[in-house]
């Protein structure tokens, strides 16, 4: 059979086209003419109202960012309600329940209206049949539909196609356009405040300035921050927090103070007396006139330090309130002898203060002097203590002991980080303000702790405070909400326009099948002639060879698709007229 095929005679193709539609009955009655098939989808009133949701939805995604930007997000709850599915899942994928489903619809749309084309183009043009019978965009993708469109110019299908296109940028747009993340939030709240300006009874026990001593050494050994309600030179009086600080937050009250000074400085003149034999002497003056004597055993240690007090400056009344001297010796890789000086007066004020604490550990993050402090109390005007020398003549041996492993421990912390400098304590002894800085660090750590115990007293007091906190906020993303806002409203006007107008295009358009199904096109090709030159296993080039020359339209009484070899312009003319 094949071969018979393959040798059978080629006969010429006949181009006279003999239809029969004039066979098919005209209704009489309008009843009994089909209902025109319309896709609910594109029906006019639905499009209108997509356009009007997706231009609503821009208006909205915009009127909340803007609501976003001005309140720092929107309040949320602190713990996520839904245990079984993480933050971030709720807030991509519930912004991506609203808009997918609008991307299918311009997608399904653009689809409807590619399987319309060759059909609206029979009802309102009289094209070839490379230009209707032959036209697929079905079979193509987005982007040879973008190229055929261009090429033959049907701008609905090429507005359509874009607009399919930028649908599915809304999604990964969408589970963008959200976002939580901890956001600083300030209440105003009250605290109570646990301390007051005053002279501490318990003081002379030196219990708290052990304490102090021994954190300072701590913080040198461990590298520990500074302890609650201190910050640097600054001792703040304690107050409580809330029972809910919430995450990394901060309060801010308006309180008390006192800021310590150290008024450390270097020796003048030093002198280093080494008889050979024999104790070793260190002499020195500073520049305000206070001198320092020590003698010591250069062979009890090869690393040694102290305090003592200075004299000859100042107006101390009392030992615990002198001006001190540290001194720190040691024996060099050489053999040789070393030691540096350090003299330190300090200083106290009190004031009125703004503080700043970290809800979490209680340290001091900011200080801001608002005035002087001018309560009646028992500590100013007084002497500050030098918190490493104390008069312990009249006390117990506990004390004297407590007295012993201050003045040891504060000079030895010093001494310490010398040591550990990356060069070793020699880097520092080579420095003539080697030990300088060391000194001041410790010692203000050192005054700044003791003064928690020593210059306050307990009280209750309730102040107003401003708590700051991070918390959760759901944040709207700006640069993907303009985007999704531009898009949304774009694919709105642009997809309202294409519609509106294929709309008009197709009002001459009989459809009464949906068109794309073998039924349809039987229905509407059955009785038009042309298909007798074609064959079944005639392929895409054989038949745009046959078809080539061949003008096609639609019957405007039937809607019958019906092709012409010989149609001149007046017949042409009647057929529009006819449509119209």
């Amino acid at each position: 059979m094949d071969d018979q095929l393959d040798h059978a005679p080629l006969r010429p193709i006949e181009t006279k086209i003999r239809n029969s539609v004039h066979l098919i009955p005209t209704p009489d009655i309008k009843s009994q003419l089909p209902r025109r098939y319309e896709p609910f989808i594109i029906k006019g009133w639905v499009i209108a109202a997509i356009a009007c949701f997706m231009v609503g939805l821009a208006i909205a995604l915009e009127a909340a960012l803007a609501v976003s930007n001005k309140n720092q997000g929107f309040s949320v709850p602190q713990k996520n309600v839904f245990s079984f599915v993480s933050t971030q899942f709720l807030t991509s994928f519930s912004p991506s329940i609203i808009i997918v489903p609008l991307a299918l619809i311009w997608e399904s749309t653009d689809q409807i209206l590619r399987r319309y084309q060759p059909y609206v183009t029979l009802a309102i043009e009289y094209p070839s049949a490379e230009e209707g019978l032959l036209l697929d965009y079905i079979a193509l993708n987005k982007l040879e539909t973008l190229l055929s469109s261009f090429r033959h110019k049907h701008w609905l299908i090429f507005i359509s196609t874009i607009t399919a296109l930028a649908a599915l940028l809304l999604q990964p747009l969408a589970g963008s356009v959200l976002a939580v993340k901890p956001s600083p939030f300030t209440r105003p709240g009250n605290v109570t405040n646990t301390q007051s300006v005053g002279l501490a009874p318990d003081a002379g026990q030196l219990t708290g300035f052990l304490a102090a001593a021994g954190y300072a050494d701590a913080s040198v050994f461990d590298g520990l921050e500074d302890p609650p309600f201190v910050m640097g030179g600054w001792t703040a009086a304690k107050f409580t927090f809330p029972n809910d600080p919430g995450l990394n937050g901060s309060m801010t009250v308006n309180t008390v103070g006192i800021q310590t000074k150290v008024n450390c400085a270097v020796p003048s003149t030093f002198n280093l007396n080494v008889p050979g034999t024999g104790n070793n002497t260190i002499q020195s003056t500073s520049a305000q006139g206070c001198s320092g004597a020590v003698t010591f055993n250069p062979f009890s240690s090869e690393e040694q330090y102290g305090v003592v007090p200075a004299t000859n400056c100042g107006s101390a009344t009392s030992l615990n309130f002198s001006p001190v001297m540290f001194w720190f010796f040691h024996t060099n890789a050489q053999g040789e002898p070393e030691a540096r000086s350090v003299f330190c007066q300090p200083t106290f004020g009190i004031f009125n203060i703004k503080a700043t604490a970290n809800l979490n550990n209680g340290s001091l993050v900011n200080v801001t002097v608002l005035s002087g402090y001018t309560q009646p109390n028992n500590v100013t005007g007084t002497q500050p203590y030098n918190g490493v020398l104390f008069d312990t003549s009249s006390s117990d041996a506990f004390v004297q002991a407590r007295a012993t492993a201050i003045q040891s421990e504060v000079s030895g912390t010093m001494l310490r980080s010398a040591t550990q400098q990356p060069n070793g304590p020699q880097a520092s002894f080579d420095d003539p303000n080697g030990f300088l800085n060391i000194a001041n660090h410790v010692y203000t750590q050192h005054l700044a702790f003791s003064a928690k115990s020593a210059y306050f007293v307990a009280d209750n007091q309730a102040l107003p405070a401003q708590m700051t906190s991070l918390v959760p906020k759901l944040l709207v993303q700006p640069l993907a909400a303009h985007a999704l806002s531009a898009i949304l409203l774009g694919i709105a006007l642009a997809g309202l326009y294409t519609h509106m107008s294929h709309r008009r295009a197709r009002r001459n358009l009989l459809l009464t099948t949906p068109p794309g199904s073998i039924a349809s096109t039987i229905a509407l090709t059955s009785r038009s002639g042309f298909g007798e030159l074609l064959l079944p296993y005639d392929d895409k080039a054989t038949i745009r060879r046959k078809l080539a020359g061949l003008k096609f339209y639609l019957d405007p009484r039937t809607g019958a698709i019906l092709a012409d070899d010989a149609v001149e312009y007046d017949s042409y003319a009647r057929v529009v007229q006819m449509r119209q």
